[in-house]
């Protein structure tokens, strides 16, 4: 049976070029093929994590064009779009929400097109990603586990107001020590998702793909975003990873980056 690829934490931003997007991932989904020596014919999947002003799921969907040799398509499924190149590459395109909570820790709600309201608690989060069937995700951030939010996080690691998974970021230091709070969630039987998430910074369209993990054998299914979104909610800890994390002159690069694109927002 066919594998699956999935990159659990994706953003496509405006200063994005929409062709570079969906060629990068696709570069990137069959270097991690032959990377683990798998079959160069598996399912490969983006899950979109949109923040609250975003909806670039629904300008696909409505055929705003994703370049000149993609065209993206709508499926059975009202949560999934594919993207298909004049090659034969195809790309299941799966619809989420990033969500900043009152406490500023970020929710990933996986497979879902529910707009969710802004100044949830954490806890409120959780729960309304289930009630919306999702998968919910709570991703690393640079800073955003310190202090009080880390205590906060370890403290919902313990007694959960719903189920969910915590998620690891491409952007992450590659030589950086693991984050307790996933040695802590791999105890209690949860999952570390990885996902690439891109900034919104030029040239971050080409990391689609580069961080993820793979479903061996992929769930064989007519529907393959919501037969993906159940065996995420099952995922194991011993999860198979794919790709990188980012390299130390990259990784200060783009949060300098960040933090003068903050500045000139203020």
């Amino acid at each position: 049976m066919p594998h699956a690829l999935v990159d659990s934490h994706v953003h496509f931003y405006g200063c994005y070029d929409r062709e570079r997007f969906f060629d990068a991932a696709a570069a990137n989904f069959s270097a991690a093929e032959r990377s683990l020596g798998l079959p160069p014919s598996g399912c490969w999947s983006l899950w979109l994590t949109e923040n609250h002003d975003d909806d670039y799921f629904r300008m696909f969907a409505e055929g705003s064009g994703a370049g000149a040799r993609w065209r993206v398509e709508t499926t059975a499924e009202p949560i999934a779009l594919e993207a298909a190149r004049e090659d034969g590459v195809r790309i299941l395109i799966v619809a989420g929400r990033q969500i900043e909570t009152r406490e500023r820790l970020e929710v990933l709600a996986l497979g879902t097109t529910t707009r969710f309201p802004r100044g949830m608690s954490l806890d409120q989060v959780l729960r309304a990603t289930v009630e919306a069937d999702a998968v919910a995700v709570v991703p690393w951030g640079f800073g955003k586990w310190w202090f009080g939010r880390s205590r906060l996080l370890g403290r919902t690691l313990q007694s959960p107001p719903a189920a969910f998974h915590l998620g690891d970021s491409g952007g992450r230091l590659a030589v950086a020590c693991e984050p307790r709070h996933f040695r802590a969630a791999r105890k209690r039987g949860l999952a570390v998702l990885p996902g690439s998430d891109p900034l919104p910074l030029p040239g971050d369209d080409d990391k689609a793909a580069r961080y993820g993990f793979v479903l061996d054998p992929a769930p064989d299914t007519g529907s393959p975003a919501g037969a993906l979104k159940g065996a995420m909610r099952r995922m194991s800890p011993s999860l198979r990873p794919f790709g990188r994390r980012e390299g130390l002159v990259r990784f200060c690069r783009r949060q300098i980056a960040m933090r003068l694109r903050s500045q000139e927002g203020r």
